[in-house]
């Protein structure tokens, strides 16, 4: 298991529309800073899929969470807590992982 540290920042422009009286980060913001955060700790070149993603708390401006990161040949799973809570959990394919997938399910894709 590898765990990164991701600090939300107080001020980012997500804020102002997400939303302005309770501002929370967006999933998909989230989300970019985890395989960002798997990227820089070199667990993956790139992510080809998000196998499974479930969000199950908000997070805030100014939160501090960490990332667990378990990682196979093809994928990483990853669960996202604050403190004691849990943020998110599910699963990145990296390199090659999800393209077998597809190709296997559509073989017309094979070239």
């Amino acid at each position: 298991m590898i765990i990164e540290n991701l600090e939300i920042p107080l001020h980012h422009p997500c804020f102002a529309g997400h939303f302005p009286d309770n501002p929370i980060v967006p999933g998909a913001l989230l989300l970019q800073w985890i395989i960002a955060a798997a990227k820089a700790r070199g667990l993956a070149e790139k992510v080809d899929a998000v196998k499974t993603m479930k969000f199950l708390n908000p997070v805030k401006p100014g939160d501090h969470c960490t990332i667990e990161f378990n990682i196979d040949t093809v994928r990483i799973s990853v669960i996202c807590r604050r403190g004691n809570t849990l943020i998110c959990r599910g699963v990145l394919c990296r390199g090659q992982a999800s393209t077998g997938a597809i190709d296997s399910a559509h073989p017309e894709t094979e070239g």
